[in-house]
């Protein structure tokens, strides 16, 4: 097994949290069951699948699942579901945080 230099990790970490620096999502409450989350930096680049299997583990069955992007790839990601009513409170922020990074969102109307 090699290792890399101390710099090189050094760079390479500060690469990598410059990167989930520029992750940004904004989460909004359309009903008590149907979201949508906003999406920009390369957090999404997936087509929003990491965000649906975090969805998945942390509130249960998604239904209504879509996803596409405003301005091509590198603009705004947009994720629509509904979620079960008796999912857990602030499921929908923290599967958001568990698939990008962010810390502190919440979601709102």
């Amino acid at each position: 097994m090699k290792f890399l230099p101390f710099t090189a990790a050094a760079i390479i970490f500060s690469l990598a949290s410059a990167a989930q620096a520029s992750n940004r999502a904004e989460c909004y409450i359309m009903t008590p069951t149907d979201y949508e989350v906003h999406s920009w930096g390369t957090w999404d680049d997936d087509w929003g699948s990491g965000l649906l299997n975090n969805l998945r583990n942390k509130c249960g069955q998604i239904d209504g699942w879509g996803f596409g992007y405003n301005g091509g790839k590198d603009g705004e990601g947009i994720a629509s579901f509904t979620i079960p009513a008796n999912s857990a409170r602030n499921c929908v922020a923290d599967a958001t945080a568990a698939a990008s990074g962010i810390t502190g969102l919440r979601c709102g109307h």
